[in-house]
């Protein structure tokens, strides 16, 4: 009998252990339940109090809204403005911060964009009305001079998507907006470049494996016949030569399957789409590598594709995130889509840094899934552990997208009716801020439109409207033959210049303005108050291609850092370059010139290489000598090139160390890189700005052509040490003379020699493909240029 009661008292304490540990898990669980429902209390009354104070009670999906975008009026429905959910442009006329957005004069929304790139994307929009799935609108385009422009438009307003995906399967906005949202989750994003289309090439495992083994990462896109859409990503290639273990299975820390049927996207489903994790990011299973089966992700072959039969076995990834998927099913497959995922390192830093930037001071949850309990327990229990998790995640979005709505609106679109400028540019009209002109501030520009000097150019009526009772008052006072008394009439009656601009005779009478000749004086003066009001614009007498080809570099410049990547260098038309050059040079002097006009600084890939991230602001980088990374220029040789869907990649080498360059391609570079950039052993000239990712250096390329002469290649390290020299001669000895160092063979003692002898003694022929630079350089200072022939 004693042990029984041993026994049953055993018995007892681990049921109460049982208890206690159950209970202490729901203790969790509820405890951060409650926390959510809190801060979506708090989310909503911080919506209500913002809606209140700066949003239209009474906007409507009907509303017509007129925008001064850039001095030309364009007008739109409300309900096609916001079409694209969770852009920047949906928050912006959404109707939520309708008192905050700037208006110019009449009222309209103003803003500060070229205004031929932002009618492209309402074209856009107004297609999207008349497309059907099957026949998607036309992406927003314009000639290669102004795409550039268009591109940072569509990142501005979070559209980057809209660059698209070749796919018969994915062709809405919201299915491209939510991969590439997925994939940045884990730091994955960029570029699609389809690789496999089994109604094009075969529905054969040898198809498959034929055109996707070792490519890298790629997204695998499934349609059924019955309209289930689903699909997983790897960052494992695929590869059926070398097999890991005897059945196939390799890891992929980063993978994940999904669904994306159109029901539940629509929400007319009972499932939505869902994105579904490996249940260990560890595991050696998460895809299945085998010469007879096409795609396959899982131990349990989670996901298989076999022919035309498309196998759902759930097993080593997360199960409740699919939806209605549950059970073992087998689905005729309408179509199947891999597409290579090429990292985009701009694109990338940019969802980083936003995610970076909301989560900052955030905690996350910490509970582990159960395991400790019976099957059907732990199974219950994680159940609602997934769902608090999702419920926090997305409220985390929700309080996120508040966050960046109200910062985007605060640099982008608010602002005073007084900061819009007017411009006369030769007979052509543009419109923009203040600010926009004075972001280089040593300009012509700046200096021209400074505040203080503002009224001294005789444009004081432009603030008519901001007068106030006082200031009409001291009008009145002005005009000859209209006594004190009829001006402190004005004043009585608290006249504002906005009410003086719309008074006639009728008004001036209500007043208590009754003698007839000081009513016709009267309105004689208001008449030219608002002909001057109206008139308001600064005559710029320069080219208004030139001059507004400045002004979109500007307003992309006054948005870099805070909303949009380092903008482009401008693209100029060969028979205005001359006159643009001029343009340039006579409103910014100095090197801010330079930068416009694509000079950027004279660098070697080791000085790249080397750079330093800027502590205050993790976009910007500065060499080790203190110089800011903004546009810089590399001569080097093509080692290696990869040409891809939208982008060509190339490994170069200029003697210092190698680097990635990636070029994005457009009608007139995919010319060029085919017939002469895409050389190995090429020498190039390179433009473009330095990126860091994942803690590797490369150049985004805005401009890349091939060297004219040798000449160019030498002269280009000479520039390179008479830069560095002139920085170190205007910091003193504050900067740090290591910046050219370290870089063998070009160290010091070539680049001072190439300085001193100049370019004189390089002058060497180039035949069609490559020049040799290593006997010249050898003969003089028995140092090999790397390995350049």
């Amino acid at each position: 009998m004693d042990e029984i009661h041993e026994a049953s008292k055993r018995l007892k304490t681990e049921h109460e252990t049982f208890n206690a540990e159950y209970q202490q898990f729901m203790d969790r669980l509820d405890k951060e339940e409650a926390k959510i429902e809190k801060r979506y209390g708090l989310l909503e009354e911080k919506q209500k109090s913002l809606a209140e104070a700066r949003g239209n009670p009474n906007a409507s999906a009907d509303d017509l809204i007129e925008i001064n975008a850039g001095g030309k009026i364009i007008a739109a429905k409300r309900s096609t403005l916001t079409h694209l959910k969770g852009t920047r442009l949906e928050a912006l006329f959404s109707g939520c911060w309708d008192k905050k957005l700037l208006r110019d004069g009449d009222g309209r929304v103003f803003l500060d964009v070229n205004s031929e790139a932002f009618q492209s994307i309402v074209d856009y929009l107004n297609e999207i009305a008349i497309s059907s799935p099957d026949n998607p609108p036309q992406h927003p385009t314009a000639d290669c001079e102004n795409q550039y422009i268009i591109d940072q438009l569509l990142e501005l307003f979070t559209m980057e998507q809209l660059n698209g995906i070749d796919s018969n399967i994915v062709k809405t906005y919201a299915h491209i907006a939510l991969l590439h949202d997925w994939l940045g989750e884990d730091g994955s994003d960029g570029d699609f470049d389809l690789l496999y289309r089994s109604t094009r090439d075969g529905q054969s495992a040898l198809d498959f494996h034929s055109r996707c083994d070792n490519k890298g990462c790629t997204l695998t896109i499934v349609e059924t016949i019955d309209g289930l859409i689903v699909g997983g990503y790897s960052n494992t290639p695929w590869n059926t030569e070398d097999q890991p273990s005897a059945f196939g299975w390799r890891g992929a820390d980063k993978a994940f399957l999904f669904e994306l049927d159109e029901d539940a996207l629509s929400g007319n489903g009972i499932s939505s789409p869902r994105k579904m994790k490996l249940r260990d990011p560890d595991s050696h299973a998460a895809t299945f590598h085998n010469p007879n089966f096409g795609p396959s992700f899982g131990c349990g072959f989670d996901l298989k594709v076999v022919g035309s039969r498309l196998l759902l076995f759930p097993g080593s990834y997360e199960m409740e995130p699919l939806g209605e998927i549950r059970q073992r099913q087998t689905r005729t497959i309408k179509e199947v889509e891999v597409f290579q995922v090429n990292a985009d390192p701009a694109l990338i830093y940019r969802k980083t840094a936003r995610r970076e930037e909301h989560t900052q001071g955030a905690t996350r949850m910490k509970i582990q899934e159960a395991t400790s309990f019976t099957g059907g327990i732990n199974d219950a229990l994680n159940v609602k552990l997934r769902k608090i998790k999702e419920a926090e995640q997305k409220l985390t979005d929700l309080e996120n997208l508040l966050d960046g709505e109200e910062k985007f609106i605060d640099l982008f679109a608010s602002g005073e009716t007084k900061d819009i400028v007017r411009l006369n540019v030769s007979g052509t009209t543009m419109s923009t801020k203040r600010s926009t002109l004075m972001v280089f501030e040593e300009s012509v520009l700046a200096r021209q439109f400074d505040d203080s000097k503002w009224t001294e150019q005789g444009h004081a009526t432009h603030r008519v409207k901001e007068w106030t009772p006082g200031d009409v008052c001291l009008w009145a006072q002005s005009i000859e033959d209209v006594s004190d008394d009829v001006a402190n009439i004005f004043e009585e009656n608290q006249i504002t210049g906005n009410e003086l601009l719309v008074l006639e005779k009728d008004g001036l009478m209500m007043i208590g303005i009754k003698r007839a000749g000081t009513l016709c004086l009267l309105v004689n003066e208001i008449k030219k108050l608002q002909k001057a009001s109206q008139n308001a614009i600064t005559l710029i007498e320069h080219s208004p291609y030139c001059f507004g080809k400045i002004l979109d570099y500007l307003r992309l410049k006054k948005l870099h850092s805070n909303l949009v990547d380092e903008p482009c260098l401008p693209v100029i038309r060969e028979s205005e370059s001359c006159r643009f050059e001029k343009v340039v040079k006579y409103f910014f002097p100095g090197e801010s010139a330079e930068l416009i006009l694509g000079r950027g600084m004279p660098i070697t890939i080791k000085m790249a290489l080397n750079a330093l991230e800027d502590l205050n602001n993790s976009d910007n980088l500065s060499l080790k000598d203190g110089r800011p990374l903004h546009t810089i220029m590399l001569v080097a040789a093509v080692r290696s090139h990869e040409l891809r869907q939208t982008a060509f990649y190339l490994d170069v080498e200029d003697g210092t160390g190698f680097v990635s360059v990636r070029v994005r391609l457009d009608e007139e570079n995919g010319c060029i890189a085919k017939n002469q950039v895409c050389k190995d052993h090429a020498y190039i000239r390179i433009i473009g700005h330095v990126k860091q990712s994942d803690g590797r250096m490369q150049i985004l390329a805005t401009n890349v052509r091939p060297v004219r002469s040798g000449n160019e290649l030498t002269n280009h390290f000479r520039e390179v040490a008479i830069c560095y020299e002139k920085h170190i001669k205007k910091v003193g000895s504050r900067g740090d003379r290591s910046g050219l160092r370290g870089g063998s063979p070009l160290n010091d003692a070539m680049l001072y020699f190439i300085k001193t002898l100049g370019c004189e003694f390089f002058r060497i022929s180039l035949d069609d493909d490559v020049f040799n630079v290593t006997i010249i350089l050898s003969s003089w200072l028995n140092h090999k240029f790397s390995s350049f022939h």
